[in-house]
């Protein structure tokens, strides 16, 4: 009876892709375990539908260096290093030194995502700008590439520019009438504050002189109490005038 282990076999993987290996059975798993053909686990551990990828064991190194997304990577435009996936997804999208074209539509510059901003705001043809005259009251926006010729439109911009004086000169003369009326309402305040001041230390005199009279006392208090009230409707009279004399002269 002839030993099992020298039975003549296949590989198994003749199934898979034409493996056409043929021993003994004893040593079939020799052969398994080195047969090009056999399924192997990426030893990334990369997922497809959250399952490890298995591929042909004479695949594995093309698997690991062209198409595995664990494999390690380096961002061909910067010093980034990650994995395949993280740098072509994620920092893919962040990285400034990638070439990218500029988000004006008519512009087909490229450049670097890092400088976009400043190209755009600086140097961009294509880029839609005020008007450097716009502090005067110019609306215009072009592009800045068209913006020039307009800003050479001295006619219209010497326009805009005599009609800003014009409402310069009208503020200045508000101001300065706002201004006198202030001046006008600090020396009545000062007036009033004289008087006040006088008609105070004449009621301190008084008080000096009749100290033990009790009955005295209280009509100095009650002046004082009428001093106070006086001295309120003063003030209060002063900052109406304050308040009314500029609707009076509009």
């Amino acid at each position: 009876m002839r030993d099992i282990k020298f039975l003549e076999v296949r590989c198994a993987n003749i199934a898979r892709c034409c493996c056409e290996w043929i021993g003994c059975i004893g040593t079939l798993e020799e052969h398994v375990a080195k047969c090009e053909y056999t399924l192997v686990e990426c030893i990334n551990k990369c997922t497809f539908e959250q399952k490890i990828i298995s591929v042909m064991r004479k695949d594995l190194e093309h698997h690991i260096k062209s198409e595995c997304p664990n494999r390690a990577y380096k961002c061909k435009y910067c010093t980034e290093e990650g994995t395949y996936a993280s740098i072509m997804e994620d920092h893919g999208n962040l990285c400034l030194k990638k070439p990218v074209p500029c988000p004006n539509t008519d512009c087909t510059l490229t450049l670097e995502r890092g400088r976009v901003v400043e190209h755009v705001a600086s140097e961009c043809e294509h880029t839609v700008v005020a008007c450097k005259y716009h502090s005067i009251g110019c609306p215009e926006r072009k592009k800045r590439k068209d913006i020039v010729i307009h800003e050479e439109d001295d006619k219209i911009h010497l326009h805009l520019s005599l009609n800003k004086v014009s409402q310069l000169d009208e503020t200045v003369a508000q101001l300065n009438h706002t201004v006198s009326q202030l001046n006008g309402a600090v020396e009545q305040l000062q007036v009033v504050v004289k008087e006040l001041t006088g008609k105070t230390e004449k009621e301190v005199s008084v008080s000096i002189d009749v100290p033990n009279l009790e009955l005295e006392e209280k009509p100095v208090m009650c002046s004082s109490l009428n001093l106070s009230s006086h001295f309120h409707n003063s003030i209060s009279r002063v900052i109406q005038v304050m308040i009314d004399k500029p609707e009076d002269s509009v």
